[in-house]
């Protein structure tokens, strides 16, 4: 067991729903994603839930360059594979969470 981690497994889109209660009011210093999201759609959900200078953990395709283009975030590192017994290239990408400034 580690001291002072939480794990909160669940949908993002259950942190309005039945996560609520437990996510209500807490950010997290990393997301991970293992969904089909675009990371537009990701951060319009999740970006609320990380904290400023967190990190968030995307599985993408071969395009993911073009998704990232336009997000304040650094790309800390990018591990290529390949699914095994397919041709299927993804890559997890680990970047900083963008801030997104409210209005």
């Amino acid at each position: 067991s580690l001291t002072g981690v939480s794990v909160v497994q669940g949908r993002v889109e259950d942190a309005t729903g039945s996560l609520q209660g437990i996510m209500e009011g807490h950010t997290y210093d990393a997301a991970v994603v293992r969904s089909l999201f675009s990371v537009d759609a990701f951060l319009t959900k999740a970006v609320k839930l990380i904290r400023p200078g967190g990190v968030m953990v995307l599985s993408k395709g071969k395009d993911y360059e073009k998704e990232l283009i336009g997000f304040n975030t650094d790309v800390l590192h990018i591990q290529q594979l390949t699914i095994p017994t397919t041709d299927i290239q993804r890559f997890i990408i680990t970047a900083t969470a963008p801030v997104i400034k409210s209005c």
